[in-house]
């Protein structure tokens, strides 16, 4: 029997596509390059504290 897969690490990012409003997008943008994020870290942090809180 193979053995099992090792867990995927936090760090693995894989593709996620979806459609936002046009001034969200701007939004996000501007607000990762004035802190110095990228834009996948941004909705990253928003989805986890919106299914962390909302769970």
């Amino acid at each position: 029997m193979p053995a099992p897969a090792p867990p995927q690490a936090e760090t693995d990012f894989v593709p996620f596509s979806t459609r936002v409003r046009q001034q969200t997008r701007r939004d996000v943008k501007a607000f990762a390059g004035s802190h110095g994020l990228r834009v996948q870290d941004v909705v990253e942090t928003a989805l986890r504290e919106y299914l962390d809180r909302n769970a």
